[in-house]
């Protein structure tokens, strides 16, 4: 019988051949006892080779409605196979004598499956020594991290997705009841407040950890102004979150999330004025103020340029730790934008499939780490052949299959921005002067697609030079 690989010369690979023999024992009994693992556990999962068979044989006779038993395996095994001093036969009766009880086999079979990532997490920490020293001259160090890095979170979301996701109606009933009656746990596991009650009406509450909010827009539609806005409301409600910027730099991101802090103050900034310094009388007061305020907002800053999902998750789960040790959990990501992010060569140089399996890694981030993501996109350019402006669903589809992973899809509509175009304003028109007199902070959040509640418009205000967005009156 194989007794493991060593991992170093004087080390076993994790496992544990009793408890695999136990489980097989209890399948042979009470074929009942695979509906306990069967969700969870496959062949591959156990160390010793020949219980990967056995499981793999037992599990297709009873998913045929055959009886799995020592007497039916024997036939499908080799008749000469000897397994330490025992034939097939013997050691089928074996296994069956030293059952465990049906009752305990999940308990067994999550033993066996954990022992399985170890090894595979053995073998990947092995390829990474192995690789780093023999890697042809054309493999950078980067691409050999991301490598590792891409099988490290695959193997974690596939750990991840092997956690009970069941229950009885009845617990979970409870544990909701347990929620609405105790606020302070409503608000920290339930949701987040985006910052705009209009928009929070509209989505039960705001930002729900483990959802992934599409944000879209064409260029000049507020996408970073709502994504600044919306981030720094959180941190200065005391809600972690993390920005990460992929077009615009750091200061420059800095510089919006000031002008939004002075915005609703008495003394408003554009960021352009704080980003170059050219400041009237009070200015350095003022945006001293705006550093005292944000001091301690818990809003982390990430303007690192052509990132991976991959790398964007392993730099969240950085933050997250650090916020987590800090007392503030991570609440909300935003990533700006969608179109930006290093694609894999999955599906290289098809951009439908690329921006889907972004979206895909991205709802699966925050169902993953228990956050809140808010991704930031772009949408076609069919808009701007329409004499109509206003987006539709169908323009975000252009860019990829987003819609499907998303839990809520926003589209985003600045009235003004066209209306400056039109020949009217252009030629000076007082009556067309006056309608985008009347638009010009107007800026609306279609909601295309809602799980958590109604779709349509929600009214907003903005003012782009000042990175500023707030609740619209109507």
């Amino acid at each position: 019988m194989n007794q493991g690989q060593p991992g170093t010369a004087s080390r076993l690979l994790p496992q544990n051949i009793d408890v695999e023999q136990a489980l097989l024992g209890a399948i042979l009994l009470n074929n009942k006892a695979l509906d306990r693992v069967a969700g969870f556990l496959e062949p591959e999962h156990f160390a010793e080779p020949v219980h990967g068979q056995v499981f793999d044989i037992a599990t297709k006779l009873i998913r045929s409605d055959r009886v799995a038993s020592p007497v039916t395996l024997k036939s499908f095994l080799p008749p000469d196979l000897a397994i330490g001093d025992l034939n097939v036969p013997q050691y089928l009766a074996r296994l069956a004598a030293e059952a465990t009880t049906i009752i305990n086999a999940e308990d067994y079979g999550r033993a066996i499956y954990d022992l399985a990532v170890r090894r595979s997490l053995i073998k990947i920490g092995e390829d990474v020594v192995n690789i780093a020293y023999d890697a042809p001259v054309d493999m950078t160090a980067r691409s050999q991290i991301e490598d590792a890095e891409a099988r490290l979170l695959q193997l974690l979301s596939g750990s991840a997705t092997r956690e009970r996701t069941d229950a009885a109606i009845g617990d979970i009933a409870d544990r909701i009841v347990q929620n609405v009656e105790n606020e302070d746990a409503a608000s920290r596991d339930v949701c987040t407040p985006t910052g705009f009650n209009n928009l929070d009406r509209r989505i039960s509450g705001g930002y729900r950890p483990g959802r992934l909010y599409v944000i879209a827009g064409r260029p000049g539609m507020g996408k970073s102004v709502f994504g600044v806005a919306s981030s720094r409301r959180v941190a200065r409600k005391g809600g972690g979150a993390a920005f990460y910027s992929l077009e615009l730099d750091q200061m420059e991101i800095g510089a919006r999330v000031m002008a939004s802090e002075l915005s609703m103050s008495s003394r408003p900034m554009t960021y352009a004025e704080i980003l170059t310094g050219n400041l009237e009388s009070g200015g350095y007061e003022n945006i001293r103020w705006a550093r005292d305020n944000l001091a301690a907002a818990p809003l982390h800053i990430d303007a690192a340029g052509g990132l991976s999902m991959h790398e964007i998750e392993s730099r969240v789960r950085i933050v997250k730790d650090r916020f987590e040790r800090a007392g503030t959990p991570l609440r909300v990501v935003y990533i700006d934008y969608l179109g930006l992010i290093k694609a894999t060569d999955r599906y290289k140089g098809n951009k439908v499939h690329e921006m889907g399996e972004m979206a895909l890694h991205a709802k699966t981030m925050a169902k993953r780490l228990g956050i809140a993501v808010v991704l930031l996109a772009q949408l076609s350019r069919s808009v701007e052949q329409r004499d109509v402006k206003r987006p539709f669903m169908s323009d975000l589809r252009d860019s990829g299959n987003i819609e499907e992973h998303a839990d809520v899809v926003g589209l985003l509509y600045r009235p003004a921005y066209y209306l400056a175009q039109d020949a009217r304003v252009k030629a000076g028109d007082p009556e067309a002067m006056q309608e985008l007199a009347d638009c010009q902070n107007t800026l609306d959040l279609d909601l295309g697609k809602n799980r958590l509640g109604p779709t349509g418009n929600v009214p907003l205000w903005c003012d782009v030079s000042l990175s500023a967005v707030s609740d619209r009156q109507m």
